[in-house]
C-alpha cells in the first residue's frame, strides 16, 4: 500500500513538473501587461521588453517571439510610390511585398492577416502579420518566432492579436 502511494505521489510530481516544465520552456507566457504605442495598444505579458526602433511605432521582445507595430498613413504610403485606398488594398501590398499569393490572405474580426516563412542567418522564422485600418491609418503588426516554434506558440499569437485595440 505505501508503494501504491508512493507511485501515485510520484506520478503526481512528474504530472506538477512537465505543466511547469512547459510553461518555462516558452519565456513569453506570464502575467499580462499592455505595452501602447501612438494610438495602438496591446496586450501581452511582463516577459516582453520594449525596444527602440526607429522602424517601428512599437518593437517588443521576448525570449520566443518579437512583436512590431508599424503605422502608416496613405500620404506616407503614396510618398514611396503606393497607391492605397482600403485596408485591403494595404494587404495586397504587403502580400507582394513578401511575394505571397492573396490566396494566402484571411480575414479575421476587424483584421486581415497572413503567415509566411524565411531563412535568415541560417535559420528558418515564420512571421505573422496582421493588418489594421482605424481613422484612415493603416497599421501592420508582425509576431516573429523561429519555425521549430511556431505551432507551440502560434495559439498565444492570435489571442494577443485579439487584444489589439486603437484609440478612436
Amino acid at each position: 500500500m505505501n508503494t501504491h502511494l508512493n507511485r501515485n505521489h510520484k506520478k503526481i510530481i512528474f504530472s506538477v513538473f512537465l505543466f511547469i516544465l512547459s510553461f518555462n520552456l516558452c519565456g513569453c507566457f506570464g502575467k499580462p501587461k499592455n505595452f501602447s504605442s501612438d494610438d495602438l495598444t496591446i496586450t501581452l505579458t511582463v516577459d516582453f521588453n520594449e525596444r527602440k526602433s526607429k522602424d517601428f511605432n512599437l518593437y517588443l521582445s521576448c525570449d520566443d517571439v518579437v512583436f512590431t507595430a508599424k503605422k502608416e498613413t496613405a500620404s506616407d504610403l503614396e510618398a514611396i510610390g503606393y497607391e492605397v485606398s482600403s485596408l485591403k488594398g494595404y494587404c495586397h501590398e504587403l502580400l507582394s511585398l513578401n511575394n505571397q499569393p492573396t490566396s494566402s490572405l484571411i480575414q479575421k474580426n476587424d483584421y486581415y492577416y497572413f503567415v509566411n516563412s524565411e531563412v535568415s542567418g541560417g535559420a528558418k522564422y515564420t512571421y505573422v502579420h496582421f493588418m489594421f485600418e482605424r481613422n484612415k491609418v493603416y497599421w501592420v503588426c508582425n509576431f516573429v518566432c523561429k519555425s521549430k516554434d511556431y505551432s507551440r506558440i502560434e495559439k498565444y499569437i492570435f489571442q494577443w492579436a485579439d487584444t489589439i485595440t486603437f484609440k478612436d
